[in-house]
């Protein structure tokens, strides 16, 4: 990879840092400006009730959020879009007010065409996730999901359904999965980047992983990144940073045809028996998936495959410190190899390698304030003084 140009990167800061005061109603992708947050239905300070406001619009609407704390659930209707004034200013926090009964998630959509965007949610109750998507065509963009509820398949962020777009967004804390994607078919998550914290029930069987794709189908995982995953109290069999378990007695048809593309896996914790950048781990037949453009770095397995996979593709791979061996194949997948190496520049958009530089990372000056707060896990980005770019780029 080619080093990111000091201009560059200082150009990047620039503007960054402007989006994150709130000083800009923009955001930047690789610093070129991109209208947003500009058509507002309705739009609400905290303390005003979403329900009530969400009452009053129609599909199409978009319902705009000042700056500051919202201590309330937000349950969003179909077709309907909710979106920070300033992306990365709207915290909302469960704070211990959701009762029992709630169970779905902190910030949730579970119809149709909704999207939401720019906002920080966080402190979701035992039985909640954080951010929760289900339904048809949900799209979730510059979200900052943490924290699921301390019952262990409580997330930062769980996906069902169909047809949903995942991007621009990060994922950290407390969870057996950080994000995963259950039941689900054409899902795209893209651009996102997600730690491993904890779990609270730290068993031998128990698996923990950054990305889970588990009984899905036609899933998209491109361009994301696995960062810094934590050591657990005890050693754990399975899980890994990407992990693709599959049950066939509720996902009979296998995982099939999902395309992990250029994504990374960063810094996994020394000695956890789940030390894997990607395990494919599939009960029934899981046919033709696709690995592209993935970096792995400290792991004790860069690849481990089920001997239930086939037609598996696996294209330009590197492996750097990994401490047992690159790729562990089962079956007619024992002697697997990945061909070429990596391009770790690579910028796909569905499932299509494009020219666009993948660096500088895109809100990195948000992700490090949320993922690097003074009450969360000081993992080893947090320590340092590097960008999320930088640090990558240092790890490469």
């Amino acid at each position: 990879m080619k080093p990111i140009s000091h201009i560059f990167l200082l150009l990047f800061l620039f503007v960054s840092s402007a989006n994150f005061a709130g000083e800009s109603d923009l955001i930047y992708f690789n610093s070129f400006e991109i209208p947003t947050n500009g058509n507002c239905t309705l739009t609400i300070n905290p303390g005003t009730s979403f329900l009530t406001s969400l009452a009053g619009l129609v599909s199409g609407d978009t319902l705009c959020l000042n700056d500051g704390q919202y201590l309330q659930a937000l349950d969003i209707p179909s077709g309907i879009t909710v979106q920070a004034v300033h992306d990365g200013m709207v915290e909302i926090d469960g704070g211990g007010t959701l009762g029992e009964q709630w169970t779905g998630g902190l910030v949730q959509m579970k119809g149709e065409g909704s999207q939401v965007r720019g906002l920080r949610v966080h402190h979701s109750h035992n039985n909640s996730d954080a951010c929760y998507v289900d339904g048809i065509n949900n799209t979730m963009t510059v979200m900052s999901c943490s924290h699921g509820g301390w019952h262990k398949h409580k997330k930062p962020l769980t996906i069902h359904g169909e047809d949903h777009l995942i991007e621009n967004s990060w994922f950290f804390g407390k969870g057996r999965y950080v994000v995963e994607c259950f039941k689900c078919r054409n899902v795209t998550i893209r651009h996102n980047v997600a730690r491993w914290d904890i779990t609270t029930d730290l068993t031998p069987s128990e698996p923990n992983a950054s990305f889970a794709i588990y009984n899905s189908s036609d899933i998209t995982i491109e361009n994301n990144i696995s960062i810094d995953y934590a050591l657990s109290t005890q050693e754990m069999r399975f899980g890994a940073d990407f992990y693709s378990p599959q049950n066939c007695s509720v996902w009979p048809e296998g995982n099939n045809y999902n395309h992990y593309l250029g994504n990374y896996s960063i810094n996994h914790a020394l000695g956890n028996l789940n030390r894997k950048g990607l395990r494919l781990e599939a009960d029934c037949t899981s046919i033709d998936n696709v690995v592209k453009d993935f970096y792995v770095k400290d792991s004790d397995y860069g690849i481990v495959i089920s001997s239930k996979e086939t037609g598996l593709i696996l294209e330009n791979c590197t492996f750097n410190a990994i401490a047992i061996t690159d790729i562990s194949g089962g079956g007619a997948n024992a002697n697997a190899t990945c061909t070429g190496s990596a391009d770790v520049g690579a910028r796909y958009i569905n499932r299509i390698k494009v020219s666009n530089d993948l660096f500088p990372w895109s809100f990195e000056a948000l992700i490090k304030r949320d993922m690097c707060a003074a009450n969360e896990r000081q993992s080893d980005w947090c320590l340092t003084n590097r960008t999320l770019s930088e640090y990558i780029s240092d790890n490469l």
